[in-house]
C-alpha cells in the first residue's frame, strides 16, 4: 500500500515538472538512443521507493520563450512597453537563472567577431618612402654636418679639462653630439608635420603603384598622361615662371609700401589742416561775442545832448 502511494506521488511531481531540466542532465552531452520504429513506446524508468530522491539546482526551461544562455539574444523591441491592447494577451515569459561564464572559458572564446584590422592606408602614415627620405638627411645633416665637432677639437678648446679628466671630456662631447643630433631630428620632424610629408609620400607611393600596375597590365604601351618632351609638366612649367611670379610680387609689394606711405603722409596734412580750421573757428567765434558785446555798449550812443552840443559846435 504504501509503495503505491509513493508511485503515484512521483508521477504526480514529475507531471507537474514538466519541462525541468537538471543542471547536471544540461552538462552532460546527450547519449545516442538505438533506433527504433515510431510505433514503439519507449519504456519509462522506474524510480526506486528505497532510494531518497536528491534535491538539486534547476532552471526551467521553456522552448516556446527560452532559448540557451549562450544564444540568448534581446529582440530589437524588447525594453519597449507593449501596446494597451496586447499587454494583457502577451504571455509572460518564464524567467531563467543568470548564466555564468566557464572557469575554463578564454578571452578569445568570448569574442564574437575578431577584431578590425588597421587600415594600413592611413594618411597619418609616411608611408614606404619615408626611410628613403630621412636617410640623406642622417647621412647629409648628422654624418657630415655634426661630423665636424670632433674630440680633438673640444680638447683644443679645454686643454686642462682634457689633460686631467679626459674621460669625462669626451663623455661631455658624446652627450653634447647626442644633444645636438636630437634636437635637429626634432627640427626635421616639425618640419615633415608643417609641409604634411606624410600625405605627399603617400601620394608619391600611389602614384609610383599606378605606374606599375599600368606597366604591368599594358606593356609596351606608353600611358597619356606620362611626362613627354612635347607635353610640359605642371611642374616644370611652374618652376620656369616662379622667377616672374616672384618679380611681379615684389614690385607690387614695393608700390604698395610706397602707396601706404604716401597715403600716411597724405592723412598726416589733412589732420593739420582740420586743426588749423579748428582754431580758426574758434578765433571767429571769439570775435563775435566781442563784437556783440561792443554793439551792446553802443547800443544807445551818441545820446539827445551830445547831438545837441555836436550841432551847436558845428554852427558856430
Amino acid at each position: 500500500m504504501e509503495e503505491m502511494e509513493i508511485e503515484e506521488g512521483l508521477a504526480a511531481a514529475e507531471q507537474a515538472e514538466e519541462g525541468d531540466m537538471d543542471l547536471d542532465e544540461l552538462a552532460q552531452p546527450p547519449l545516442d538512443k538505438p533506433s527504433q520504429a515510431p510505433s514503439e513506446t519507449p519504456p519509462q524508468p522506474q524510480p526506486d521507493p528505497t532510494t531518497p530522491r536528491r534535491r538539486s539546482r534547476r532552471i526551467t526551461v521553456n522552448p516556446q520563450f527560452d532559448s540557451p544562455p549562450e544564444t540568448l539574444r534581446p529582440p530589437p523591441n524588447a525594453f519597449s512597453t507593449p501596446k494597451p491592447a496586447d499587454a494583457d494577451n502577451e504571455p509572460t515569459p518564464s524567467r531563467l537563472t543568470r548564466a555564468t561564464t566557464p572557469a575554463g572559458t578564454t578571452r578569445e572564446q568570448l569574442l564574437a567577431t575578431p577584431a578590425v584590422p588597421i587600415d594600413d592606408g592611413d594618411e597619418t602614415r609616411y608611408g614606404r618612402y619615408y626611410e628613403a627620405l630621412v636617410r640623406p638627411l642622417r647621412i647629409q645633416t648628422l654624418g657630415q654636418g655634426i661630423g665636424r665637432l670632433k674630440f680633438e677639437d673640444m680638447a683644443q678648446c679645454y686643454p686642462l679639462i682634457a689633460a686631467e679628466t679626459p674621460d669625462g671630456l669626451r663623455a661631455a662631447w658624446e652627450s653634447t653630439l647626442d644633444q645636438v643630433r636630437g634636437e635637429a631630428m626634432e627640427g626635421a620632424y616639425s618640419l615633415f608635420e608643417e609641409y604634411r610629408m606624410a600625405r605627399k609620400l603617400q601620394r608619391l607611393a600611389d602614384t609610383v603603384d599606378d605606374g606599375l600596375r599600368w606597366k604591368a597590365e599594358h606593356p609596351g604601351v606608353v600611358p597619356p598622361g606620362a611626362w613627354r618632351p612635347d607635353l610640359t609638366p605642371q611642374v616644370l612649367s611652374t618652376a620656369a615662371n616662379l622667377g616672374v611670379y616672384d618679380e611681379s610680387w615684389r614690385m607690387l609689394r614695393e608700390e604698395y609700401l610706397s602707396l601706404t606711405t604716401e597715403c600716411g603722409e597724405r592723412l598726416k596734412r589733412v589732420e593739420d589742416k582740420r586743426a588749423q580750421l579748428a582754431s580758426l573757428d574758434n578765433g571767429v567765434s571769439d570775435a563775435v561775442l566781442e563784437l556783440s558785446k561792443t554793439n551792446a555798449l553802443f547800443e544807445d550812443f551818441p545820446t539827445i545832448a551830445m547831438l545837441e552840443w555836436a550841432e551847436d559846435v558845428g554852427a558856430e
